[in-house]
């Protein structure tokens, strides 16, 4: 998905996500911004996005993200990313980097939320 775009939409358009949109609009922007950037790429409604924050805000603290665990979790996941790069550039192989990153985010995630290395097949 494009960076611009979703700032655009999460910014500009931000209204129309807070709850309740007239003739429902925030649902068929939502659908409309999954037909063109992708799945995963439309925002919750305000109130559901302000939810998933709040229930998380215990997990995102400052003393928990600096944790030594998930600042070595984070270098590991950065440094499999060069490898995976490294290893391309040797090879001439093509990288598809929403995988790369996507991984890399879900390990980040798991590793702060449950405390442990996220293992991939």
């Amino acid at each position: 998905s494009d960076p611009a775009a979703s700032r655009y939409i999460a910014v500009k358009q931000g209204n129309n996500y807070r709850d309740p949109c007239a003739y429902g609009r925030d649902l068929q922007l939502s659908e409309r911004i999954e037909d063109a950037l992708g799945p995963g790429s439309s925002f919750p409604s305000f109130e559901a996005w302000r939810w998933r924050k709040h229930s998380l805000q215990g997990e995102l603290s400052f003393q928990r993200l600096r944790s030594p665990e998930l600042l070595r979790a984070l270098v590991d996941l950065g440094e499999e990313m060069c490898q995976t790069l490294d290893t391309a550039a040797e090879s001439g192989r093509i990288v598809r980097m929403n995988e790369a990153f996507s991984r890399a985010t879900a390990g980040a995630v798991f590793q702060l939320l449950f405390g442990r290395r996220l293992e991939f097949d």
